[in-house]
């Protein structure tokens, strides 16, 4: 059983209804280097692209800010922000 995500993913190119099977790649100079290619469509995108895409867009979205201030400093900005300092 296969666990990658990936396995049998459908295919995005434009049109195509095929799925991406994960293949490896025979050629001389890419041997061994796994991939996913559409039985339809024969399009084929390298796993190495796909998952420096799935890590660039993994995180968007979820960001978190902390800020150190104290009770006064709080105030003091809400005060100005309000325009009760007038």
């Amino acid at each position: 059983m296969v666990s990658c995500p990936y396995y049998k993913s459908p295919c995005k190119k434009g049109g195509c209804i095929g799925v991406k099977n994960l293949r490896l790649s025979h050629t001389l100079h890419n041997y061994g280097v796994p991939y996913l290619k559409c039985d339809e469509c024969d399009d084929f995108v390298w796993m190495s692209d796909v998952l420096t895409l799935a890590e660039k867009t993994k995180d968007k979205g979820n960001v978190r800010v902390s800020f150190e201030l104290s009770v006064d400093e709080l105030c003091q900005g809400i005060v100005k922000k309000v325009g009760m300092d007038n």
